[in-house]
């Protein structure tokens, strides 16, 4: 009744761009080497139970990030950003009904951002990503279905996002309050 998955990776990353200053004839041929390497262990660990044949309940607790890397093609602002981490909590149930004609998936979930990655623009109106402070995303998501024919299903789901920023920040480019919605949500 009892299972247990987990696991945990490490991620190494490496990146070397030559930007070439080859602008046509005014350019001086100016040449920038830009180098990063970034180190990430992740990992995931989820227990569930199973209470009926029909009905699942779950705990899980992972972290994740995404890539940091080169701002290539900018004449001004930062070269390279971070990657953005996060540590993910979510509790909840799955299962089927009437015969299995139905389907149910409910969870709460809290995200911890850090880092986040934004877009803003330089001084030169180029797009720029950059680090930010921390965010915080939490709430709750359904879903389900009921065979009604054999071919015949209605499907609904329910998503509720809770997502905002817990410190403030100014990169110069972006900026952002603590309390603020977090950006692109």
């Amino acid at each position: 009744k009892l299972d247990l998955q987990g696991g945990v990776r490490y991620s190494a990353i490496r990146q070397d761009a030559t930007i070439n200053d080859d602008d046509g004839i005014l350019s001086d041929g100016t040449q920038a080497r830009i180098k990063d390497h970034f180190n990430v262990p992740t990992f995931l660990v989820t227990p569930s139970y199973h209470i009926t044949n029909d009905l699942m309940a779950y705990a899980r607790v992972a972290s994740g990030y995404r890539s940091g890397g080169p701002n290539i093609g900018v004449s001004q602002g930062a070269t390279t950003f971070a990657p953005d981490k996060t540590l993910d909590y979510e509790i909840g149930a799955k299962g089927n009904f009437d015969h299995r004609r139905g389907t149910f998936d409910v969870s709460l979930y809290w995200t911890d951002w850090r880092h986040i990655q934004l877009v803003g623009l330089n001084s030169e109106s180029e797009g720029i990503t950059v680090n930010g402070g921390h965010a915080v995303s939490n709430g709750l998501e359904g879903s389900g279905s009921y065979r009604i024919l054999p071919g015949l299903v209605i499907a609904g789901y329910f998503n509720y996002t809770n997502a905002h920023l817990t410190s403030a920040f100014n990169t110069g480019t972006v900026y952002g309050q603590r309390g603020n919605l977090r950006p692109s949500t």
